[in-house]
């Protein structure tokens, strides 16, 4: 086994991680056996926090916690019978043997004491390759990763995603062997940092205390040909990961565990889902996965040649919930395949969001929107005392269909979760502030389906 995945110790990587993580369930298969694996986030950050210094110029406060990607994954000796929801996330490996047993495969040999290669693949936002690599795996082995550690000082503060699948069948375009789980986590490292009044570092540290990453599991079946003149072989709901000709992924596509996003039957469809909301003086963290970047619709064309007119834009119309059921409308931009939306508090603008501590975004999110709030009014009293900001509730997004085939084929899909953010300091001593925490807690999208004629 190879030791950068054996060597973290889990106890100590994200006790505090656990602490506080809750999750909710919606519409999306999670928890099945997968011949491939989308860790829809990944990153890590080693953290910032400086206060003004007008010696240097810089004027603007800046924090971003240290963070870390943290992922178990599980190999299973074998899969027994089911037919929701491994007969379409892993129906090539699932049962594990005939008759059903609960012996080792045969992929492990008779006595199960044999191995599998398994081959990661880290993408950055945009889905393109940062590095990859392969590791075995024995009968019902655990394998446990550190995102910080196998960056290796790559991609800091780059959102992106994690892709595992069967590298010796499933990389040359043939159906996986065997099947996986696993669990991810948004965590905290301790930083060596404490900041006094001053802005002076100090030496100590503050944590993250992390929320779960929904993990989504997919089958990996025989790749078909490229579609037309296209070089990548389309994706499907029983081949969710396909091949280019140098083996490396060139689709990832969730299709039997995400949010459908197409129907391809030439008329104009809508998908949509809800992410929930924290109340509107905290901040949250809406993290939504695409199959495509939205911002690029040439790079769709090129894949599908024969895509029908679509409309593909990168800002989409939101509406935004209370708790009373009142709504208002906004945007959202989403222009990447990972898009980590900062969402501050809504009495601030956007340009006071941004430097103010705990309220800015992220150095990892990718974008930041003060979204609208139902029933103010601007020419009430100040937001700051308005009861509606004390309300929780939810975002509403709709995103056209971007990809239409014509052939009634499932080829898209996403996927999307919220983070909601509480935190905040603890004073040692005066002018000594010590032992900032960041609470996330993860709750997962909730898919609404396809609107439109036809359906």
């Amino acid at each position: 086994m190879n030791a950068r995945f054996k060597r973290l110790t889990m106890a100590g990587a994200i006790a505090l991680g656990l602490a506080g993580t809750g999750g909710s369930a919606g519409a999306a298969v999670l928890g099945g056996a997968g011949e491939a694996l989308l860790v829809p986030l990944a990153v890590w950050s080693n953290g910032k926090f400086l206060f003004p210094d007008p010696a240097t110029g810089f004027t603007a406060p800046a924090f971003t916690p240290a963070v870390d990607t943290i992922i178990e994954l599980i190999v299973p000796a074998a899969v027994g019978s089911d037919e929701i929801p491994n007969k379409y996330t892993a129906p090539n490996t699932t049962p594990t043997n005939s008759p059903v047993t609960i012996n080792p495969g045969a992929v492990f040999g008779p006595n199960g004491t044999g191995t599998v290669t398994v081959n990661w693949y880290w993408f950055n936002k945009r889905s393109g390759p940062i590095t990859d690599g392969s590791f075995l795996a024995t009968a019902d082995d655990v394998i446990q990763i550190s995102l910080t550690d196998l960056a290796q000082g790559r991609a800091e503060n780059q959102p992106g995603y994690i892709l595992f699948a069967d590298a010796e069948a499933a990389k040359p375009g043939g159906q996986a062997t065997f099947s996986m789980f696993a669990n991810a986590w948004l965590t905290g490292q301790l930083s060596a940092d404490i900041i006094d009044i001053e802005g002076n570092f100090q030496g100590l540290g503050f944590p993250l205390i992390g929320g779960s990453i929904p993990v989504l599991a997919m089958p990996d079946g025989v790749d078909a040909a490229p579609y037309g003149f296209g070089t990548c072989p389309p994706p499907d709901g029983t081949d969710g990961v396909t091949y280019n000709t140098s083996g490396k992924p060139c689709a990832v596509v969730p299709v039997s565990s995400g949010f459908r996003t197409n129907f391809s039957d030439g008329f104009a469809q809508t998908f949509g889902f809800n992410l929930t909301l924290s109340n509107r003086l905290l901040p949250t963290m809406h993290v939504v996965w695409l199959d495509h970047n939205l911002d690029n619709p040439a790079a769709i064309k090129a894949q599908y040649p024969a895509n029908l007119p679509t409309t593909t834009t990168p800002e989409i119309d939101v509406e935004v919930y209370d708790v009373d059921e009142v709504n208002c409308s906004d945007s959202v931009p989403l222009p990447n395949e990972v898009n980590v939306i900062w969402i501050p508090p809504a009495y601030l603008t956007e340009a006071e969001a941004a430097v103010i501590p705990f309220y800015q975004p992220f150095l990892w999110t990718t974008g930041s929107k003060v979204l609208c709030v139902p029933g103010f009014d601007p020419n009430g009293p100040p937001q700051l005392i308005n009861p509606a900001l004390f309300n929780s509730g939810f975002v509403q997004y709709s995103i056209p269909e971007y990809l239409d085939t014509g052939t009634v084929t499932d080829r898209a899909a996403g996927f999307a979760f919220s983070i909601k953010i509480d935190g905040g300091f603890t004073r040692s001593r005066p002018g000594i502030y010590t032992n900032f925490y960041a609470l996330f807690e993860t709750a997962v999208g909730h898919d609404l389906g396809l609107f439109g004629p036809n359906l």
